[in-house]
């Protein structure tokens, strides 16, 4: 047997625990980040979002819950390559948007300079950010929810979402 079939088998044989910390920089991998950003920006791609139809669908039905959104301040969680952000910027809002793909981020930046949209862009993990009731609105899309470490996304007896809702519930200012 080659010694790259011992390692390959070695390291399925070391299959790491349910919501073990990750010791690799997933979301910058060189090959996993181009791909993701394929296709995030493929309209009819449902491989790292939805189809880009669905995408705008959502984004005006967000929009819609909250009435007049003109100047109202998002923060989008996991934005991506921006695809959602622009289409609130279209509806109104003054985004911000934060990930962890610096890759996705330089895109978003990209995209949005050559569109002429200000929408603002931080590459960063959103786990470690500290705004505090700066925003209207906080929306995390799509399947970053289900990427996190079970000791951020559930707490209690009851596996309740307390403190992921609290870390969100912290950026929005409530009347």
């Amino acid at each position: 047997m080659s010694s790259t079939n011992k390692k390959l088998i070695n390291y399925i044989k070391n299959k790491p625990d349910v919501y073990e910390k990750s010791t690799s920089a997933f979301w910058d991998d060189e090959n996993i980040s181009k791909y993701m950003l394929e296709e995030h920006i493929n309209p009819e791609s449902e491989g790292a979002t939805r189809n880009h139809k669905f995408i705008k669908k959502s984004a005006d039905w967000i929009s819609g819950l909250l009435g007049d959104t003109k100047n109202k301040k998002l923060l989008d969680l996991g934005c991506g390559p921006g695809i959602y952000d622009e289409l609130f910027y279209k509806n109104g809002f003054n985004v911000t948007g934060i990930d962890f793909s610096k890759r996705s981020i330089e895109y978003a930046k990209k995209h949005a300079k050559e569109k002429g949209i200000n929408i603002k862009y931080h590459y960063k993990n959103y786990l470690d950010i500290d705004y505090e009731e700066k925003f209207d609105i906080a929306v995390l899309i799509y399947c970053d929810f289900g990427v996190l470490p079970q000791s951020v996304i559930f707490c209690g007896q009851f596996n309740t979402y307390c403190l992921f809702l609290s870390l969100l519930l912290r950026f929005v200012s409530v009347p």
